[in-house]
């Protein structure tokens, strides 16, 4: 702690705890003052742009708790603490209710974890065929040309016009995607997609 800082804490002792911590807040990790000078009234001066201001520094250089929580310099600080936050002031005036983005978090995890289920049971049913490379008419054909050619067709599917969004295959159609998209992450292990 420096000197300047135990100035500022010894003059601040005996203040009431909220005028304290303002007045901490703003001096403590000052830096202009200089041996000789009055820590208050060097950085309170310095900081006060107006007669309330001032008043205020000068009140609590001398030490009058009561009157520097009395001054329209303190009575705006409180004032601003208590504000309404942004949301609210969004708020009240537009007359709307915001959703916070946090609130999908837990909608987004159990997504995930009814897609993770829904995979694995799909890669235990099937043995670890969608990494493997396969035989079309006598050519081989990578694993991962193999997932990028079952993407294709899962998004071809979901683009005809005989489905809804409200229809089950729908909904089947997009979790097979995702885990196809899944497996392509795991194939293709950040290396450029491989198709022209």
């Amino acid at each position: 702690m420096t000197e300047y800082q135990k100035a500022v804490y010894e003059h601040m002792a005996t203040a009431p705890q909220e005028l304290a911590e303002y007045v901490l807040g703003r001096l403590v990790s000052s830096d202009v003052w200089t041996e000789g000078q009055d820590p208050i009234l060097a950085y309170g001066f310095y900081w006060a742009t107006s007669i309330e201001g001032f008043l205020f520094w000068r009140s609590v250089n001398a030490k009058d708790w009561e009157y520097a929580m009395a001054t329209d310099f303190w009575k705006k600080h409180t004032a601003q603490s208590e504000a309404p936050s942004i949301e609210e002031q969004f708020k009240q005036a537009l007359n709307v209710d915001f959703v916070r983005v946090d609130s999908y978090s837990d909608k987004i995890a159990q997504v995930y974890d009814s897609l993770k289920d829904k995979q694995l049971k799909k890669n235990a049913d099937y043995g670890d065929s969608a990494f493997q490379d396969i035989m079309v008419g006598g050519h081989k054909v990578s694993a991962v040309d193999a997932c990028v050619a079952r993407m294709s067709d899962k998004l071809k599917r979901l683009n005809s016009t005989g489905l809804s969004v409200s229809d089950e295959s729908f909904q089947d159609t997009l979790d097979d995607l995702v885990g196809y998209i899944v497996i392509f992450k795991i194939l293709n292990n950040g290396n450029k997609l491989p198709i022209g």
